[in-house]
C-alpha cells in the first residue's frame, strides 16, 4: 500500500498529527529479512517450524482500528485517507481506488505503526505486504468463493447463499466455524460464496445489509431471504427447506 510519501501515526484513535508520520527520507529501510525479524521482535509476526502467522496482541490492535475504520462508509474511508496523507478527500479517493487501498490495509498500516517504533514509511508498506502474507488477507474463508465487484453477475441466474462477514467479528468466526455443516444440509445445487462486507458497500446497500455476518438466501438471481446475525446448522436448515 503506497499513498504519496507518508505514514500513519501511533494514535489509535485517529489519525496522527504532522509531528508524528515518520520522514520517509530518513535512514534507508531495513532489508527483508532485518524487517522481519523486527516484526518478530514487536510481537507482529509468530514463528514455528511449519509457518509464521499474525500474533493475538497485533490482532488485537488491528481489532481496535477495525472498530473505527474497518467499516467505514466510502466518504468516512477518503477523509481519514485524505487527513492521514495529507490530501484532499477527493484526491485521496483517487489514490485509493488507482493503487486498490483496502479498509483492511489502512487498518494493518496504523497497527503497525503502533508497533514498530521509528519505522519509516517504505518499512511500512513492505511489513503490510509481510503481514497479510502471514495471514488471510479477507475475512471470508477459503471454502467459500469470495465475491467482488462482480458478485451481481455471479449470482445472475443462480441457487446461492452469499454470506456477508467482517473482520474482528466473533459471531462471523463462529458462522465460519459452522460452514463445512451448514454447506452438508444445502441442497443439490445451491452454491455458496461469501463477501468482505466492508470492503463492497455498494453490495451492502444494494441489498440492505447492515449486520456481520448475514446470509443472503439467492434464487434465480434473486434475494429471498436472510438470516441476520448468527444462527447454527438446525437454522440454516429451515431456511433451506423455505427457499429452495
Amino acid at each position: 500500500m503506497s499513498v504519496g510519501d507518508s505514514t500513519a501515526g501511533s494514535d489509535r484513535n485517529g489519525p496522527p498529527s504532522d509531528d508524528d508520520q515518520p520522514d520517509p527520507l530518513a535512514d534507508a529501510p531495513r532489508d527483508e529479512e532485518a524487517l522481519f525479524d523486527a516484526l518478530l521482535e514487536a510481537n507482529v509476526l509468530v514463528e514455528d517450524d511449519a509457518s509464521v502467522g499474525v500474533t493475538t496482541e497485533f490482532e488485537d490492535t488491528r481489532d481496535i482500528y477495525r472498530a473505527t475504520y474497518g467499516d467505514a462508509s466510502d466518504e468516512e474511508f477518503h477523509a481519514t485517507l485524505g487527513e492521514l496523507f495529507g490530501m484532499d478527500p477527493e484526491t485521496a479517493a483517487e489514490q485509493a481506488a488507482e493503487l486498490d487501498i483496502t479498509r483492511e490495509e489502512l487498518c494493518t498500516l496504523l497497527s503497525l505503526r503502533s508497533h514498530l517504533d521509528g519505522a519509516t514509511a517504505t518499512e511500512l508498506q513492505q511489513a503490510v505486504g509481510m503481514v497479510h502474507a502471514a495471514g488471510p488477507s479477507s475475512p471470508v474463508p477459503a471454502a467459500l468463493h469470495e465475491l467482488g465487484d462482480d458478485a451481481d453477475a455471479w449470482l445472475a441466474g443462480r441457487d446461492a447463499v452469499v454470506v456477508v462477514m467482517k473482520r474482528g467479528c466473533d459471531p462471523c468466526r463462529a458462522l465460519r466455524d459452522d460452514l463445512a455443516d451448514i454447506v452438508d444440509l444445502a441442497p443439490d445445487g445451491v452454491a455458496f460464496a461469501g463477501i468482505d462486507g466492508p470492503e463492497h458497500h455498494e453490495f451492502l446497500r444494494a441489498h440492505e445489509v447492515d449486520t456481520a455476518p448475514t446470509s443472503l438466501f439467492v434464487r434465480d438471481g434473486e434475494v429471498v431471504g436472510r438470516l441476520a446475525g448468527y444462527y447454527g446448522p438446525d437454522r440454516f436448515a429451515e431456511a433451506f427447506a423455505e427457499h429452495y
